[in-house]
């Protein structure tokens, strides 16, 4: 993977594992082997497969309303906001 789609394609992956299962995240990895071959051969330089893998994770990543929910009573986050309000 060419390194300026690294970042954003770990971030993908980082996201579907939490939003599904690593099997997903696995698809979204096969998804963009097909975009870094056309990258490579547009001669894009990793944009387009940066741009693609940002795209691709949003819309793999719906969020729904029972989602946002759970995000929002999610253990960790209510952690992070009673550090936040301690300090």
């Amino acid at each position: 993977m060419p390194l300026p789609a690294q970042p954003t394609a770990l971030e993908g992956v980082r996201r579907l594992i939490a939003y599904q299962s690593a099997a997903y995240a696995r698809l979204y990895l096969d998804r963009l082997r097909a975009v870094a071959n056309a990258d490579q051969v547009a001669n894009a330089q990793g944009k387009l497969l940066k741009e693609v893998a940002r795209h691709l994770a949003v819309r793999m990543s719906y969020e729904d309303v029972v989602r946002v929910a759970q995000a929002k009573i999610a253990p960790s986050r209510m952690q992070r906001i009673a550090r936040r309000n301690c300090a």
